[in-house]
């Protein structure tokens, strides 16, 4: 089967989806939504040939207030790659599961539950593989996580504390005063961990 024919079959069985050839040759994608992803991915599976999950990854849309879910799937018969697209809302993400079509998808849903926050009703475990249990900041992957917010707010060293606060440390490394910074936190992370630090113009050609 050619990406040609393929593309006039799906736009067949799915006529309200964006069915779409891809700039690469033998690639294409497929935007539907939550409803009918199971349906798309289904009819891909058994009757176009496309045998393997590759992955499932996530975008955080923060000006749209969606995460977008991309499913990407390969056949080895057509060499053909498709990425099948969906898109949930932010403040209540969930998409049905497809763990019960290609099994090991059931470990892809849950690192897009932890890190995405979107729920995947029907799939056996959503516990976190690598995040705490106790983990009660926003999902790390998302636009609107700070990490450095959060580690300064977690290890809260005294010499931050004292010398300056977030939001100035925050404005000043955007400015000249950038590189004086950092090195200035790398010398206190290597004091705190027992390494030597490293004086200013040291490494310097």
């Amino acid at each position: 089967m050619t990406r040609d024919r393929l593309i006039e079959l799906a736009k067949q069985f799915f006529p309200e989806d964006e069915v779409i050839p891809r700039k690469k040759p033998g690639e294409l994608e497929i935007r539907t939504t939550r409803d009918r992803v199971v349906g798309v991915l289904t009819w891909l599976q058994n009757e176009a040939g496309f045998d393997h999950l590759m992955y499932i990854s996530g975008v955080d849309w923060l000006e749209d207030g969606e995460i977008e879910l991309v499913y990407h799937v390969y056949s080895y018969d057509h060499k053909l790659y498709c990425m099948v697209k969906i898109r949930v809302d932010r403040d209540y993400p969930w998409a049905h599961t497809i763990h019960k079509l290609w099994a090991h998808a059931q470990p892809y849903e849950q690192e897009i539950h932890e890190f995405f926050g979107v729920y995947f009703p029907g799939n056996p475990d959503l516990s976190h593989l690598i995040l705490p249990p106790e983990w009660s900041e926003a999902p790390p992957l998302r636009k609107d996580f700070d990490p450095l917010e959060y580690s300064m707010k977690l290890y809260e060293p005294e010499w931050f504390k004292s010398t300056d606060t977030f939001a100035s440390i925050a404005n000043r490394l955007r400015g000249e005063e950038a590189e004086r910074i950092i090195r200035s936190v790398l010398n206190e992370s290597a004091r705190l961990h027992g390494d030597a630090p490293e004086k200013d113009g040291e490494g310097e050609a």
